[in-house]
C-alpha cells in the first residue's frame, strides 16, 4: 500500500502487487502496480536513485547516490533500506549510542555531537524476548525525525527469521506512508544487475533533484 500527496491538499492511497528486490550493501528496487498498470518505481544502484509515479502526475524524480537531492527525495531510498535491516551499527567518531532496558523491549540510539548539543541519528527498537527489531527511527542531521518504520510481523525463510510486514512513514514536507506485505520471500536468488540501473520510463517528466531550487 502506498498513500502520498498529489498536490492542492489532496492524497491518493493505492494497494498495490510488485516486486522487492534488496542487495547490500545499498541497492534497493520497488515496482508496484495494480492490475498489471504501472503506479510507482523506487529505485537505487551505485550511481543514481529515482522514484517514479505515474497516476495524474506520471513524474520520476531522480539524482545522483550521495547528492544533496538524496535527502529531498519524498521516499528515500538508502532510509528505506535501513528499515528493511540493511544497515551495519558502526558508530562514527563522533557519534555515541545508548541502550535502555524495559521490561517488553530493549532501546539503542545512536547519537552525533552538532554544535555542541546531542542530535539522534538512529534508534531501534528489540523485542525483550525474541530481540528482534521492533521499529526503527531515522532522523537527519537536525534531529528531525524522517522515517517511522515498524517491523510487525516475521516468518521462518530457510534457517533465517525474517520481517515480513513493513509499515513506515516518511517524514518531510509532505508525509508518505507505506505498507509493504512479503510473499515468496527468498535469500538465496540474486537480482538481475539491471533492476538497480536507472532507466527513464518512457514518456514521464524528469525532474533532477541535485539541480538547485
Amino acid at each position: 500500500m502506498l498513500d502520498f500527496p498529489v498536490g492542492e491538499g489532496k492524497r491518493e492511497r493505492h494497494d498495490v502487487t510488485g516486486h522487492l528486490f534488496l542487495e547490500k550493501p545499498s541497492n534497493l528496487f520497488i515496482h508496484g502496480e495494480v492490475l498489471g498498470q504501472d503506479v510507482f518505481t523506487l529505485g537505487a544502484g551505485a550511481e543514481r536513485f529515482w522514484l517514479w509515479i505515474k497516476p495524474n502526475v506520471n513524474t520520476v524524480w531522480t539524482g545522483q547516490r550521495g547528492g544533496p537531492g538524496e535527502a529531498r527525495l519524498i521516499i528515500s531510498p538508502s532510509a528505506l533500506a535501513e528499515a528493511l535491516g540493511v544497515f551495519r551499527i558502526d558508530l562514527e567518531p563522533a557519534a555515541r549510542a545508548e541502550f535502555v532496558a524495559y521490561p517488553e523491549h530493549y532501546v539503542l540510539s545512536v547519537w552525533r555531537a552538532v554544535g555542541g548539543k546531542r542530535v539522534p541519528v538512529r534508534r531501534i527498537w528489540f523485542d525483550a524476548v525474541s530481540l528482534r527489531p521492533r521499529r526503527v527511527d531515522l532522523f537527519d542531521d537536525s534531529g528531525r525525525r524522517t522515517l517511522m518504520a515498524e517491523l510487525l510481523k516475521y516468518e521462518c525463510v530457510g534457517a533465517a527469521e525474517v520481517c515480513t510486514i513493513y509499515r513506515a512513514r516518511f517524514y518531510g514536507d509532505e508525509e508518505v506512508d507505506l505498507v509493504l506485505r512479503l510473499k515468496d520471500v527468498s535469500l538465496e536468488k540474486r537480482p538481475n544487475p539491471r533492476v538497480f540501473e536507472y532507466r527513464p520510463p518512457t514518456g514521464a517528466k524528469e525532474k533532477n533533484l541535485d539541480a538547485p531550487e
